[in-house]
């Protein structure tokens, strides 16, 4: 079901103006706040560069953290990757820039609004 809803979530990330691979991984580390890349890729149907530019962009944008995970010896370690903060207050975030550019684009409309009453109405 969270899979369901990932990709719900992941839709309306990509419409706020996510790229679709930053958005998918959001989405599902707020569904899942501790999880692995290959998670991530199984999950998402993402390729491993994907997520591992995806993790990145979210890390710089502190909103996860990494931590490595040992495997007692064995093969390669593997990083685990969590929320940074709480998911409401990513979403917070993500609502308030939101909102910031309604009001930006509210204002350009008036501004162009202005410029209407320059010299009338010409008719052609």
């Amino acid at each position: 079901m969270s899979g369901e809803k990932a990709e719900s979530l992941a839709n309306l990330l990509q419409k706020a103006g996510f790229k679709r691979i930053i958005a998918k991984t959001l989405a599902y580390m707020i569904y899942n706040p501790k999880t692995t890349s290959k998670k991530i890729e199984h999950a998402m149907l993402l390729r491993q560069p994907e997520v591992c530019l995806a993790l990145q962009t979210l890390e710089k944008m502190n909103w996860v953290k990494v931590a490595e995970r040992d495997t007692g010896g064995q093969g390669r370690p593997s990083n685990i990757y969590t929320l940074a903060k709480p998911a409401g207050e990513i979403l917070d975030e993500i609502i308030k820039k939101l909102d910031e550019n309604i009001k930006h684009y509210k204002d350009l409309a008036n501004r162009l609004k202005s410029f209407k009453k320059i010299g009338g109405e010409k008719k052609i």
